[in-house]
């Protein structure tokens, strides 16, 4: 462990970056909040070791990329701070040298992620492993009234709670505003993406049967124009997102208008 005030004279001299305190303004619902990425403080052989049993012997040479030899592991260099990105028939990985002995890792699908912290290692002393959260955010302009979280009640059934956000906007003038901002899973994680797509659905019904307006939008990792697609894969997986997305968009019930 880290003596009183070690951290912040390397991070003055450089040897280390820093990291901002986390905004406790996010959800403090643990069912809100998905992982992200995991940082921790472990030795090479053990995250080699923990690293390949998910993704693979390939993650060693990701590993000296970004990290160099076993002898320089300990040591300070000039990637330490650069995220370091790999691609492979199944996966995206990118790792993060934050410190000597220190390592930030995000991987996606998200599945993979899973999977990875289903199998974390026995943590020894003087070590450490942190799982870093996130979810989405919608802001709103200062002018509206009021903005509440109106399917806060509404509990994720099949898919990540922290990816879809409903908020209620109180206008001074003019109808109700609903706002609904989504980052749904990616396509190989079909059934996950259905789910969303189908709560956010019954959402836009239900307000649209009220009379009111109501914004979707955010990032659905789908798309109305697939021949569009730049830097993704044609997968099997990617092509039937995309007709998952399509199916929601075109749904005869709403009638809603969609532009790009």
């Amino acid at each position: 462990m880290d003596r009183p005030g070690e951290r912040e004279i390397q991070e003055l001299m450089e040897k280390r970056v820093k990291q901002d305190a986390p905004d406790y303004r996010a959800s403090r619902n643990l069912a809100k909040k998905h992982p992200d990425n995991l940082s921790g403080w472990l030795s090479r052989a053990k995250w080699s070791c923990w690293l390949k049993r998910v993704l693979g012997n390939e993650v060693d040479r990701c590993l000296h990329q970004a990290c160099g030899s076993d002898e320089e592991w300990d040591g300070v260099d000039d990637q330490q701070g650069k995220p370091h990105r790999y691609c492979t028939d199944h996966a995206t990985i990118e790792l993060t040298r934050l410190a000597p002995c220190d390592l930030r890792v995000r991987i996606s699908p998200m599945h993979l992620l899973t999977d990875l912290l289903e199998q974390r290692p026995d943590i020894d002393a003087g070590e450490y492993l942190q799982i870093n959260h996130y979810s989405v955010i919608t802001m709103v302009h200062k002018s509206a009234r009021s903005a509440l979280d109106s399917f806060q009640h509404v509990k994720a059934d099949g898919f990540d709670e922290g990816r879809l956000l409903t908020v209620k906007i109180l206008l001074d003038r003019g109808p109700i505003l609903f706002v609904s901002n989504a980052y749904n899973h990616v396509a190989a994680e079909g059934k996950q993406q259905q789910a969303l797509l189908d709560q956010l659905g019954a959402r836009l019904l239900h307000t649209e049967s009220l009379g009111h307006v109501h914004l979707a939008g955010g990032d659905y990792n789908a798309s109305l124009f697939p021949e569009a697609h730049k830097g993704y894969s044609n997968s099997r997986e990617t092509k039937e997102a995309d007709v998952r997305f399509q199916k929601y968009t075109l749904n005869p019930q709403r009638s809603v208008a969609y532009t790009t």
